[in-house]
């Protein structure tokens, strides 16, 4: 069984493996899942539609409701050390995604100065100048790089039209002090095998980000797709400790969680 949608703006706190006690922040419309990839692992099931921007803003939370529910936790005796924006889909497609970053960041410095702001992110819009210019207001951006080649990005993400691997990598590298995320499987497709493995390696080359961290399959994704079964799985211990020697070997620190 997959994940349930997010219902709610704040969930949690969730105890991350990266993060620690992390507090969620779904951005996405209520009970919505609202991506512009569709990956095949993805825990929250398939995406029905994948899609960018949208023109409807009103289906999205408002800016105050959001903020008013992240004071709250702020101003509560809950413990967790990150406000991280994440939930049933990509964050960075909330109209206003700018604003919220700027005014939960705001929120955290005044109420609680040592809790981070973080970003998961699939990537998908890291070369709009608005989400670009939003990430000033993020302390850890985590960002998605699954693949280092096309074919194998259209068919682990499943982009929206519109989307392309070439200008993700482009804007990726043109970012500071960013940390990438990468899931890896194998099966079919497969992105841990030394020639998807290279391929990567190449693409964090010309990226060159902070910190690169790595996992693999181990939550419930949906087994169907409309083209039939998916046939991918998690890779081994071996194979993970194979890639963090491969990135050692090019300079590139990865740590696999």
């Amino acid at each position: 069984m997959v994940l349930p949608i997010k219902k709610s703006i704040i969930y949690g706190p969730v105890n991350s493996r990266r993060l620690g006690p992390s507090l969620g922040i779904n951005l996405m419309p209520r009970g919505l899942k609202y991506c512009d990839f569709d990956c095949l692992y993805c825990h929250y099931g398939r995406t029905s539609v994948p899609k960018r921007f949208s023109d409807k803003t009103d289906i999205f939370p408002e800016i105050q409701e959001v903020l008013r529910e992240v004071e709250i936790w702020l101003r509560s005796d809950v413990v967790f050390g990150y406000l991280t924006f994440s939930g049933s889909g990509e964050a960075t497609l909330h109209p206003q995604f700018a604003e919220l970053a700027n005014g939960c960041r705001s929120l955290a410095r005044s109420l609680r100065p040592h809790v981070k702001v973080t970003l998961l992110s699939n990537s998908s819009t890291c070369n709009d100048p608005a989400v670009v210019s939003a990430l000033r207001f993020i302390d850890l951006p985590i960002m998605k790089l699954d693949v280092g080649d096309p074919a194998l990005f259209r068919q682990i993400n499943r982009p929206a039209a519109g989307v392309e691997f070439d200008e993700i990598v482009a804007g990726l590298a043109a970012l500071k002090n960013i940390t990438i995320q990468t899931l890896f499987l194998s099966g079919d497709p497969d992105n841990s095998t030394p020639m998807a493995v290279g391929k990567w390696l190449d693409q964090l080359e010309l990226i060159r980000p902070d910190a690169v961290q790595i996992y693999t399959l181990d939550r419930p994704f949906a087994r169907k797709t409309k083209s039939g079964t998916v046939n991918i799985r998690k890779i081994s211990d071996r194979r993970m400790a194979e890639i963090v020697d491969k990135g050692k070997q090019t300079g590139i620190k990865i740590d696999r969680y």
